[in-house]
């Protein structure tokens, strides 16, 4: 998910082997010019589901299944059902 060099560099400043070095971590609500609420409408909006099939379940990545079964897609019901919010 997202790793280049700047990964890289962020991990090499975590090591603090270097004291020119340093890496923070800062989430969106930090961000004094976002709105909390706005910020959780995104999140309750960003997971919009196209049809799935099982095969393809072991292949997504943690955070994509955990968004899944957020909104209720269920694999047993229906392994291709459309989810809209």
């Amino acid at each position: 998910m997202g790793r280049n060099h700047f990964y890289e560099l962020y991990k090499f400043a975590e090591l603090g082997d270097d004291e020119t070095y340093r890496g923070w971590h800062f989430t969106s609500y930090d961000n004094p010019i976002l709105d909390a609420s706005e910020i959780d409408l995104a999140k309750k909006n960003q997971c919009r589901v196209m049809p799935l099939d099982k095969s393809l379940w072991p292949r997504l990545k943690p955070e994509a299944q955990k968004c899944l079964k957020k909104i209720g897609y269920s694999l047993e019901k229906n392994q291709k059902k459309v989810i809209t919010t």
